[in-house]
């Protein structure tokens, strides 16, 4: 079994390729960001390969982090839309959080817009109303994404279908409670700048 992840490791998290980490085979990195992993894996329980987003070491002795990270992957693990990723569970694992998510294909549109790559005026516009469609959806449902970005849709050529990822912070309009100290209703009194 893996060593504990709450030690600290950071990038050398890597060293989980080919292990098991709980019930998870991991099987590659596939993504990293400033906090967290994220593996494809296989989950012999579901027998499916999918993404396994775990929390960096760093990160794992605060409990704000660990919080905010399992309040992420609560708030998108309760949204069922096309084009929002799927989140399968949420749970922590040799004392680290995880969220165990859909394995996509594709790239981000980070990806492609780093490699210069195009879409079609068609394909922009299809983009655009698949992800209105999903902002609306989880808007109705009091869920904000903080982090939209390219980085954090992913897109898929072979049948034009985006998926929003990475929800980070969740956002309860109107709702003001010590849970949620660093959130603010967008729109309120910062001239719509949300």
């Amino acid at each position: 079994m893996a060593d504990d992840l709450t030690k600290g490791r950071g990038k050398d998290s890597v060293d989980f390729v080919g292990q098991k980490l709980g019930r998870f085979d991991i099987i590659e990195l596939i993504g990293e960001g400033g906090m967290a992993l994220v593996y494809r894996a296989y989950d012999p329980q579901i027998d499916r390969s999918v993404a396994l987003k775990i929390l960096k070491g760093e990160h794992c002795q605060n409990e704000e982090y660990k919080n905010r990270f399992i309040r992420e992957g609560r708030a998108a693990g309760a949204l069922t839309h096309p084009h929002i990723v799927t989140v399968y569970d949420v749970g922590t694992i040799e004392g680290a959080p995880y969220i165990m998510m859909e394995l996509l294909t594709g790239d981000t549109l980070g990806d492609l817009l780093l490699r210069g790559e195009r879409l079609t005026p068609e394909q922009v516009l299809e983009c655009v109303a698949q992800l209105a469609d999903a902002l609306d959806y989880a808007h109705a449902r009091n869920v904000v994404h903080r982090d939209m970005k390219p980085d954090n849709i992913i897109f898929n050529r072979e049948d034009g279908m985006v998926k929003i990822a990475d929800f980070g912070e969740r956002l309860h309009p109107g709702r003001h409670d010590a849970r949620y100290p660093s959130l603010h209703v967008a729109g309120a009194g910062d001239g719509g700048q949300g």
